[in-house]
This record gives C-alpha cells, sequence and structure tokens, in this order.
C-alpha cells in the first residue's frame, strides 16, 4: 500500500475511534460513509461465492466517480488494516459498544 494511503487510513482510523469522525450508512448494509469538505471516504465489505472477505476504502472527490484507494482480501498484506477500519466504521454507525458500554452503566455492571 502507498505509504500516504497508509497514513491517511491509520488517522482516519484513530479519529474514528476517538469519535472525531462518524460514520453513516452507505448504498449497502456492508458499506459506510464519512463526509469531509475535500472528498467523502466509502468502505465496503464483500463477500463473494466462496466466502472469501475483500474490503475496499473509495473516495469520491465531485467527479461522481469512485477513487478505489485501497482494496484488499482476506489474507493479503494490506487486509488487516481495511478490516480494522471497516468493523470502526460500522461501529460508528451503529454504535454497537458504545450502547453495550451504556447498558453496562444502567445495570451497574461496568
Amino acid at each position: 500500500m502507498e505509504e500516504k494511503i497508509s497514513r491517511l487510513i491509520n488517522l482516519v482510523t484513530r479519529r474514528t475511534r476517538d469519535k472525531s469522525i462518524a460514520w453513516s450508512r452507505g448504498s449497502s448494509e456492508n458499506n459506510f460513509r464519512a463526509e469531509f469538505e475535500a472528498a467523502i471516504l466509502s468502505i465496503e465489505l464483500y463477500i463473494d461465492e466462496y466466502g472469501a472477505y475483500f474490503v475496499t476504502l473509495n473516495m469520491y472527490n465531485g467527479t461522481g466517480d469512485p477513487i478505489t484507494l485501497a482494496s484488499a482480501r482476506d489474507g493479503s498484506e494490506d487486509f488487516n488494516v481495511l478490516w480494522d477500519l471497516y468493523v470502526i466504521a460500522k461501529d460508528s454507525y451503529t454504535k454497537e459498544s458504545e450502547t453495550i458500554d451504556n447498558l453496562l452503566k444502567e445495570l451497574g455492571g461496568f
């Protein structure tokens, strides 16, 4: 993966983790997007007919066409980095972790 793309992914992952970036639902169940002034980022999970996972990170910069920044298949060198961003982006949208933490607090178990 290109160094600049790697830096971008790491920064977006870190900023999503600290809740500085909020993701919304994209065009499908496994697609999430974050909007910025300069561009929109879209991350999507695909599962092929053999059950292999692919994660693709696209950027939209006003041209209307997606620009693929990174794409990786399960087991490839870059997959874990993209998978981490996908999971964090999904959680940013669903708020699953936050909801579980709130329930634990409410029930006195945290």
